[in-house]
């Protein structure tokens, strides 16, 4: 499965008016491009694939700076504040802090596309078939396309997963690690 990564930027509507005064706000970089990022200050989520990505403008000759936060939501915030000039977040995350703020954009183009991945110890070649199958018939029967369905696109939270009546987990207990403050997939 591909995922998307876009830049989020904040939208000053009286900056405008505030420039003819003389006045801006100090240190803000205007980000309306992927091509403007050198020279910004990028806000990321520590850790995170977008992290490393922005790793890559840092220190350059136009001073590019990357500040990061333990939550996606501090990132956010400082970006409220002017503290930073955008931030570099997953595409659905990004959809999910916008939707209900008229201040916040998500630029048009997108930063980058990356893929997502299980992984699991070498020589576990009974746990890789028995994952590799379940995937197979997941999307063999559509379920992974409904899980997908309730959490993007238009028919978001209209197709919540049900476990089949009657399925049963007596294999054992599957431990997944996740950042529960990553909305939607969380």
């Amino acid at each position: 499965m591909k995922k998307k990564i876009c830049v989020l930027i904040f939208m000053v509507l009286c900056i405008f008016a505030l420039a003819g005064c003389g006045k801006s706000s100090a240190g803000t970089k205007k980000v309306t491009s992927v091509d403007e990022l050198s020279g910004a200050k990028i806000g990321v989520q520590l850790g995170t694939t977008a992290d490393i990505y922005a790793s890559d403008y840092e220190g350059d000759d136009a001073g590019t700076t990357v500040e990061r936060y333990n939550k996606m939501a501090d990132a956010v915030q400082a970006l409220k504040q002017d503290k930073i000039d955008c931030v570099i977040i997953d595409e659905q995350p990004a959809i999910a802090v916008t939707k209900d703020s008229d201040d916040l954009k998500i630029l048009d183009e997108e930063f980058t596309s990356e893929d997502y991945a299980i992984c699991i110890a070498k020589g576990n070649d009974q746990l890789r078939e028995k994952i590799n199958g379940a995937l197979a018939e997941l999307k063999e029967d559509g379920t992974i396309e409904q899980i997908l369905s309730n959490y993007i696109g238009e028919d978001a939270g209209k197709h919540p997963y049900e476990t089949p009546q009657g399925t049963t987990y007596d294999n054992g207990t599957l431990v997944v690690a996740t950042n529960a403050t990553f909305p939607p997939y969380e």
